[in-house]
């Protein structure tokens, strides 16, 4: 391959005809040489170029037993690493589980502490009851035979005091038929009169104060009342204690004396001039028998201590 210097150095021949003109010949020569040099200069330059690649293609084939060993380093690293950080997660996945395994043990024996606790207080609480209700029946069975006793003594006093007044009431009663119906006085006289009648009268107070001693009916407290008996017999002792009354006529006066077989006129009295019985109040009838009071009689307990002191006994409607 010529040079740009051959090139233009180069000589020809000279025709003898038909030649070319020798300034254009040198023109491109001159042309070609410059063309040629411009070559060569990229050459060069490619060359060069080619001799850094290729230094770099050597550093990179001396390099790549390095690179080698770096990515297998780097391979070995990663694969401890995510070794290390399945091996830190099993540990940690293996204690969470022993700590709730450990939690959930603890709140079953909690659980089951506060069960038995709740059962034992329960047991306690029932067994309290059982007994708290055994002692409450064998204590009502023994108020239920207790006031059986005394009722059972109560129908035997009054039937001893029945028996013992009744000749009492029939005397009475004897004694007041024999007082008139109509008194021909003024209203003052026949006051007078009916008063002087009861004044020879025996002194009723007396007789049952003696029935009451001899019968011991003071000894024993009685059962009281319900508050509608009490009521009732409020009532009653109020139609008791009202006295007799006396109706003028423009005519004539009469005595209004109301006489029953089971309530004489004397209870009508005020209540100072009537007997006291304290602890009780009975009423009978004439002719009812024992069985038959026992029957009719109501009583039950109360807390108000003035019943208490005046324990009532009465007949049920």
């Amino acid at each position: 391959m010529r040079t740009a210097d051959e090139i233009r150095t180069m000589e020809f021949q000279k025709a003898t005809v038909g030649g070319y003109k020798q300034t254009d010949v040198e023109m491109f020569l001159e042309e070609v040489a410059q063309t040629v040099e411009e070559l060569n200069q990229r050459i060069a330059e490619y060359e060069n170029r080619i001799n850094q690649l290729n230094k770099k293609i050597q550093e990179y084939h001396d390099s790549e037993s390095s690179i080698q060993n770096v990515l297998l380093s780097a391979q070995r690293l990663a694969d401890q690493i995510v070794k290390e950080a399945n091996d830190m997660a099993e540990d940690i996945v293996g204690k969470a589980k022993e700590k709730a395994t450990n939690i959930l043990a603890d709140a079953e024996q909690k659980a089951q502490a506060k069960l038995d606790e709740a059962n034992a207080k329960a047991t306690s609480i029932l067994n309290s009851a059982v007994a708290k209700s055994e002692s409450m029946i064998s204590a009502a069975h023994d108020s239920v035979a207790r006031q059986q006793l005394l009722f059972d003594k109560l129908k035997v006093e009054v039937s001893r005091f029945k028996n013992s007044m009744m000749p009492k009431f029939k005397e009475l009663l004897n004694l007041l038929s024999t007082l008139p119906d109509e008194v021909p006085f003024g209203p003052q006289r026949a006051a007078e009169a009916v008063v002087f009648e009861f004044e020879k009268a025996p002194d009723f107070k007396e007789i049952v104060a003696e029935v009451v001693k001899s019968n011991k009916l003071m000894e024993e407290p009685l059962i009281q009342t319900q508050p509608h008996a009490e009521t009732e017999d409020q009532q009653t002792q109020a139609e008791m204690s009202e006295p007799p009354t006396v109706q003028e006529t423009p005519e004539k006066p009469v005595i209004q004396a109301q006489q029953t077989a089971n309530q004489p006129d004397f209870v009508n009295a005020p209540d100072e001039e009537q007997p006291k019985i304290k602890g009780f109040k009975i009423i009978v009838d004439e002719n009812e028998d024992d069985e038959a009071l026992s029957d009719s009689l109501n009583f039950v307990e109360t807390d108000s201590e003035p019943e208490k002191q005046r324990g009532l006994f009465r007949k049920r409607k």
